[in-house]
């Protein structure tokens, strides 16, 4: 059997991230960031269930993965994830003086891993990890730069009759309002980039005067941050729905909150079985079954409840994993 290529590279490869972590961190050796690694991946680790940080595990080239796993006694019970400010504590305590890690040391090593490992893997495994752990490895890294990330939400991409948005010529769209690294997924209408913190009312605004003059049309468009995305994610009612069809539980995401009023208008449609419910003004459905031949996916309009646009939670899971990378 042919020795796999990610251990004959192993040792330049983990040389590398090394020199990564020790230079994003401002440290002077590579013995210092060691530490700094070492406390960090064991402060994670800690928080995890044994499943996931498994999962984890398993994302990182060999020697990380050792470093992971290293003295781990799988008695000790988790501990909850803290704050950012306990958390760093928690790292520098770590070998107490030969610990000079900073305190950007998490999101310096969440800086290094991402340079370093393969990033699809590891937001597909970001997205299936509690929402602490998504906070833990990636929220910081814009903070530091002064910038953002967020994620806009379509309500159409059809221009006319046998037109739509082409993605190239949103992401175009949004470099020219000055957005960084604009990306999309999949063809619907799902943009995320990063730019200054700014009131999401005037974003939205930016985006729909752009896109009218750029595609001749108006089109209805929710922002919403990382943080807020996040929040919306963990908040899903139907959790357990969602794990075993994701495409049959939806959110309707709302520029203006709904008032928990609006169940009652709409439980009339619910024939087949569906449950709704609002969680921080949001409308989350599950349709048992296909949305398509639900009547409540029929109502759920910009006529009948205001501005929103509806996504399924494979897409709102993809999306938070984007904007956790």
């Amino acid at each position: 059997m042919t020795i796999p290529i990610e251990y004959r590279q192993a040792s330049a490869d983990f040389d590398r991230f090394i020199l990564d972590a020790r230079d994003i961190a401002g440290l002077q050796t590579t013995n210092q960031a060691y530490a700094m690694v070492q406390a960090v991946l064991q402060t994670f680790r800690r928080r995890l269930e044994i499943s996931d940080a498994l999962l984890f595990a398993n994302a990182l080239p060999p020697v990380l993965r050792a470093i992971f796993v290293d003295d781990w006694d799988l008695e000790e019970p988790t501990v909850p994830f803290a704050g950012r400010l306990a958390m760093t504590r928690e790292v520098q305590a770590l070998r107490g003086d030969h610990n000079v890690s900073p305190d950007t040391a998490i999101s310096d090593v969440a800086a290094a891993l991402r340079r370093n490992v393969d990033v699809a893997t590891l937001d597909r495994v970001l997205a299936r990890l509690p929402q602490g752990a998504v906070d833990f490895l990636a929220r910081v890294i814009r903070r530091r730069a002064g910038m953002r990330s967020y994620v806009a939400l379509l309500h159409s991409i059809v221009l006319g009759e046998g037109r739509r948005v082409v993605m190239a010529d949103l992401r175009a769209m949004a470099e020219r309002l000055g957005y960084r690294a604009p990306r999309t997924l999949v063809a619907t209408g799902n943009l995320v980039f990063d730019a200054p913190k700014k009131p999401l009312g005037e974003i939205e605004q930016e985006l729909e005067r752009a896109f009218a003059a750029a595609f001749g049309r108006h089109v209805d468009i929710i922002v919403r941050s990382a943080d807020d995305w996040f929040k919306l994610a963990a908040g899903n009612p139907f959790a357990t729905t969602s794990e075993e069809d994701p495409t049959q539980v939806h959110v309707r995401v709302m520029r203006a909150p709904l008032s928990q009023d609006a169940l009652d208008r709409l439980r009339r449609y619910c024939s087949n079985g569906e449950r709704v419910k609002i969680v921080d003004g949001d409308l989350w459905a599950d349709f048992c079954g296909r949305a398509s031949e639900s009547k409540l996916s029929q109502v759920l309009t910009t006529k009948r409840l205001g501005i929103g646009t509806l996504r399924n939670w494979n897409t709102v899971t993809r999306l938070r994993a984007m904007l956790a990378g």
